[in-house]
């Protein structure tokens, strides 16, 4: 699990906050596996390497062609996500504390988000931690 690096949250926000993920996504897992269920992610953009602006807006058309969401608003930004086997987790955290993304068993994407902010907020950091899992960025 990685945090944006300029966070403002004191080191035992953090633990505690990785420590709700840990256990949620685990006991998520268990279910899943439990009712065999089975989560096969795929990266609709993983061939895409990314060097320009440019690259950013065809990587963003192609997920919405390849995941058929078209080009109009989406109602409902968490309901996409998890369509797509994307796990993810709304946690009350401190206000410092916006979102951050990883993936489960190295496999399953998880995006965490702080369930105190607006819907609005919301849906930007579910995207911004989209972003994270999907596009390959040179370093």
């Amino acid at each position: 699990m990685e945090f944006r690096k300029k966070s403002k949250l004191l080191v035992k926000n953090v633990n505690a906050i990785k420590q709700k993920v840990s256990d949620f996504v685990e006991r998520y897992l268990e279910v899943e596996q439990f009712l065999n269920i089975e989560s096969a992610f795929e990266n609709p953009i993983a061939d895409l390497e990314i060097t320009s602006k440019k690259d950013v807006e065809k990587a963003a058309n192609k997920v919405r062609a390849v995941w058929k969401i078209g080009l109009n608003a989406i109602s409902n930004v968490i309901d996409v996500l998890e369509d797509k086997e994307i796990k993810v987790v709304e946690i009350e955290a401190p206000i410092e504390f916006d979102g951050f993304s990883g993936w489960a068993d190295k496999k399953i994407p998880v995006i965490v988000i702080n369930k105190g902010y607006t819907v609005e907020r919301k849906r930007l950091t579910a995207f911004h931690e989209l972003g994270h899992l999907l596009l390959n960025l040179p370093d």
